[in-house]
């Protein structure tokens, strides 16, 4: 018997440089609003592969199927996992860069200096 199963890749792609205006929008809510973050916290694992690992643990009990589709998700959650510490890195240290900078210009030197 042969299961045959698809394992997604995640890529971060760094969005394109920011505007100005935007700079400024994200700045000020940086620093007035002690609730905002570029980082979802929301967005993890659990959370994009939760229909899998239930069903999965659910019919565990039934028959053996719910095993095989645990095992089949572990590749894409590894791949999703590597995606989002990139890009939660990403998205942090721009946050960084936009709190302590002194100007949208001081901010393209320091974040975007590649």
């Amino acid at each position: 018997m042969s299961f045959k199963y698809t394992i997604y890749q995640y890529h971060f792609r760094s969005p394109d440089v920011i505007t100005e205006d935007l700079y400024s929008s994200l700045k000020y809510k940086l620093q007035n609003d002690k609730s905002f973050s570029l980082v979802d916290k929301k967005e993890t694992i659990f959370r994009e592969f939760r229909k899998p690992i239930i069903g999965g643990i659910l019919t565990i009990p039934i028959i053996g199927m719910g095993l095989i589709v645990l095992l089949t998700t572990i590749p894409s959650m590894i791949n999703y996992s590597k995606y989002l510490k990139q890009k939660h890195a990403y998205f942090q240290v721009m946050e960084y860069y936009i709190k302590t900078s002194q100007s949208y210009h001081d901010f393209i030197q320091k974040f975007y200096k590649n």
